[in-house]
């Protein structure tokens, strides 16, 4: 018997199977995070087995536990999807690898200029290719949400 754990696309469709050994390990040792009981929670349903590295992170740096803006986003996930998942542009991030644009109105304009920080640190961004990202996925969520989401 196997438990399923939500994939790190962030479509609750998308499972990943896993054996129930390593996610009893990983309710474990995330237990210990230094973050909320539904970040916990979270992490465990959206990223199974590999909550554990959101978790070490946040024992690391306890401030990339702590939910940024009025997001439920850490920036433990947003290095996770940068630097595990590969994502190179704010919408990655935001759309394809946490999923977030689906669950906030505003399409987590909170969490925005964190996001392209972090990308354009792993990446060597410049400071206009930065801001050129942030007006793209503005753009792209007025394009999907209507101008009043910001």
């Amino acid at each position: 018997m196997s438990n399923r754990a939500e994939s790190g696309s962030g479509f609750s469709g998308c499972v990943v199977v896993a054996g129930s050994s390593e996610i009893f390990r990983a309710r474990q040792d995330v237990a210990s995070a230094p973050v909320t009981p539904e970040t916990r929670q979270r992490w465990l349903r959206r990223y199974g087995g590999n909550a554990v590295e959101l978790a070490d992170a946040a024992a690391r740096v306890p401030k990339d536990g702590a939910t940024i803006g009025h997001s439920v986003l850490t920036q433990a996930e947003i290095e996770y999807a940068v630097h595990r998942e590969m994502a190179m542009t704010v919408s990655d991030v935001l759309v394809r690898r946490t999923g977030s644009f689906f669950w906030s109105a505003d399409g987590e304009a909170s969490v925005i200029d964190d996001v392209s920080d972090t990308l354009g640190t792993a990446h060597g961004y410049t400071a206009e290719q930065r801001t050129a990202q942030q007006r793209d996925y503005r753009h792209w969520v007025e394009r999907n949400r209507g101008k009043e989401s910001f």
